[in-house]
């Protein structure tokens, strides 16, 4: 009709191609706006196909919604999901823990990672008021805890992992504190030098 092909229901244009090789799919009225435009579908999830799907929903397939891109394979999460519910993104079969955007099953390498911390950054240990254990106090810590005052145990970091922000602030406060006590010790070298010398 007119240049264009159009497949028409009761409820409308459903599917047209024009003169121009555009296609649309439920956009009544709109015309479509790019090469192919999906108007509406369902949800993009493991039960819903979403607007639009590569492959077949008992094998791998991909499908996409209007904002969301999830890969599967048989009716369970693939090994990759984009924006899902939430604006979750992850890569392997690992699925997103609550309280997270980003979830990889594997190793990630990258040329430089960012990470801005709303907490104190700890220079506070080079303040004048700051206490830093005695060297005999930090050495009954370590042989009873077997660890670093506050720093996590072994078993709690295989259990729970690390946040890689709160740990380098924390290895920061330790490089901080051991600068401290290595101030002290060489001053300590000195007077025992300066009195062993008669000067």
């Amino acid at each position: 009709i007119n240049g264009k092909f159009v497949v028409r229901t009761t409820a409308g244009d459903k599917f047209f191609i024009d003169n121009a090789g555009y296609a649309g799919i439920n956009v009544t009225g709109l015309g479509a706006l790019s090469q192919l435009h999906i108007g509406s579908g369902a949800d993009a999830n493991l039960t819903n196909n979403g607007y639009f799907m590569m492959g077949y929903p008992n094998g791998s397939n991909l499908i996409m919604d209007n904002n969301e891109i999830m890969a599967r394979n048989n009716g369970a999460a693939g090994n990759l999901v984009l924006q899902n519910d939430g604006g979750t993104v992850r890569i392997g079969s690992t699925p997103v823990p609550n309280g997270y955007k980003f979830a990889i099953n594997g190793k990630m390498i990258c040329e430089e990672l960012r990470i801005k911390l709303a907490s104190t950054w700890p220079d506070y240990v080079f303040k004048n008021d700051y206490k830093l254990l005695p060297l005999t106090a930090l050495e009954k810590f370590i042989a009873h805890n077997k660890h670093l005052p506050n720093i996590p145990a072994a078993a709690v970091v295989e259990k729970e992992g690390i946040a890689v922000g709160d740990m380098q602030k924390k290895m920061m406060e330790k490089i901080e504190e051991l600068t401290l006590y290595i101030i002290d010790l060489q001053k300590q070298i000195d007077a025992l030098k300066k009195k062993t010398s008669g000067n």
